[in-house]
């Protein structure tokens, strides 16, 4: 799911794909199709405009890349004319990051609520512990006490006794 990008069910019928399938058929489109999940792997869903590299990676003719991304008006080219993006999957990428962030967000939040909830049951934990302590010690002294008394007891009986 990582590389995943938005995909219209009805793309090949859009005003702008009619005419790249009637030029270059089923085969243009599936070009158009690899470009786009090029583009989806790139960091920042922009790729080179080098149509023999293109050609390698998609395993297809790079002249026929070459008008696939030039002369049907579904990619738009860099100030400097190096590289090329679809405006499209920009903006389903852009929808599909915000979520993303959003989400991570929102894990991230639940996730310190859970720490900080944990760090309150350990300080209530510790605190029940030494209540314990404390009252341990309490009842050792009181025994002790009464153990001290009770020897006193026994010891008067010896003396009057």
């Amino acid at each position: 799911m990582n590389n995943y990008f938005p995909h219209d069910g009805n793309t090949r019928n859009s005003d702008m794909i009619i005419p790249l399938r009637e030029s270059m058929g089923a085969e243009g489109y599936g070009i158009y199709i690899m470009l786009l999940e090029r583009l989806r792997t790139q960091p920042d869903y922009i790729s080179v405009r080098n149509y023999r590299t293109l050609s390698f990676d998609l395993r297809a003719d790079a002249d026929k890349i070459k008008s696939v991304v030039e002369d049907f008006g579904l990619f738009i080219f860099t100030d400097d004319g190096t590289r090329f993006y679809s405006e499209s999957l920009m903006q389903s990428m852009q929808i599909k990051d915000d979520k993303s962030a959003k989400a991570r967000e929102s894990a991230r939040k639940r996730w310190e609520k859970c720490e900080r909830n944990a760090d309150a049951s350990k300080n209530d934990a510790n605190k029940v512990k030494e209540t314990k302590g404390n009252n341990s010690k309490e009842n050792k002294t009181t025994a002790t006490a009464v153990e001290a008394g009770a020897a006193d007891a026994v010891t008067e009986k010896k003396r009057d006794g």
